[in-house]
């Protein structure tokens, strides 16, 4: 029998038959991993995702789903229950995991960093810095995936100074006075992740175009696995922008 404890956040929960559940876990030292878990009791905690939870995984062979055994430590939803943006946030997080992340690899580096997100968005911290904390936290998980972006400095000149722009095929930083021809074709830089200025002057738009930014790279990384249908696996992701733009603009 193969077993493993570990400390892990809860991604994804299908309800199967009466008790049984589907779990898709984030864990520590054992990637994301998914497996089956039983609610033996009417009592007993119904898990969500964005908790965070002590949990165990058995199996008789490596490669069957298992059974996990599941403690809660610290429930998300429930402190946040009537805050729309910050459930938007978990939601988004959550899925991108999901679905972006490949099974049973070790990102320890990422699933402290998603633990650290967890903990900043339950917190009273205002809904923009929140929001920027989740961007950068979308920008780790494109380096954990391979597309690493790079704003420190031009592409082109090498300077640091006056960056306004990105790159769409190298993710790499491009100067104002560097754009050329091309600058329509290049995606903005947000003034928080080393822009020039604030986009429009403005933070809201700042903050949007930090996510319009994020998406672009994600739906690249889809494209090259030929996802058919982008948009139904980006939902949560494009909820959450869509209730923002709402929002703010």
């Amino acid at each position: 029998m193969l077993k493993w404890t570990d400390t892990g956040i809860i991604l994804k929960v299908i309800k199967q038959g009466e008790k049984g559940n589907l779990v898709n876990v984030l864990t520590n030292n054992h990637g994301r991993h998914m497996g089956w878990f039983h609610n033996y009791s009417k009592k007993q905690y119904l898990i969500q995702p964005g908790d965070i939870v002590n949990v165990s995984w058995s199996s008789r062979i490596s490669n069957q789903l298992g059974f996990f055994k599941i403690e809660l430590i610290q429930t998300s939803v429930g402190k946040i229950f009537d805050d729309e943006i910050r459930l938007n946030i978990i939601s988004s997080f959550c899925s991108l995991i999901s679905i972006i992340l490949p099974e049973r690899e070790i990102c320890s580096n990422l699933f402290c960093k998603s633990k650290i997100l967890l903990n900043e968005i339950l917190n009273n911290v205002s809904i923009h810095e929140t929001l920027k904390l989740y961007i950068y936290w979308e920008l780790e998980v494109l380096n954990e995936i391979g597309l690493p972006l790079n704003f420190s400095k031009c592409a082109v000149s090498g300077e640091v100074k006056n960056l306004k722009f990105v790159s769409p095929k190298s993710g790499n930083a491009v100067g104002i006075n560097f754009a050329g021809k091309y600058e329509k074709k290049l995606l903005k830089l947000p003034f928080f992740l080393g822009g020039i200025e604030l986009i429009n002057d403005n933070e809201n738009n700042d903050i949007l175009a930090g996510l319009e930014l994020t998406l672009y790279f994600f739906k690249k990384f889809l494209n090259s696995l030929d996802l058919i249908n982008i948009s139904e696996v980006l939902v949560a992701r494009s909820r959450l922008q869509n209730n923002l733009k709402v929002r703010y603009l």
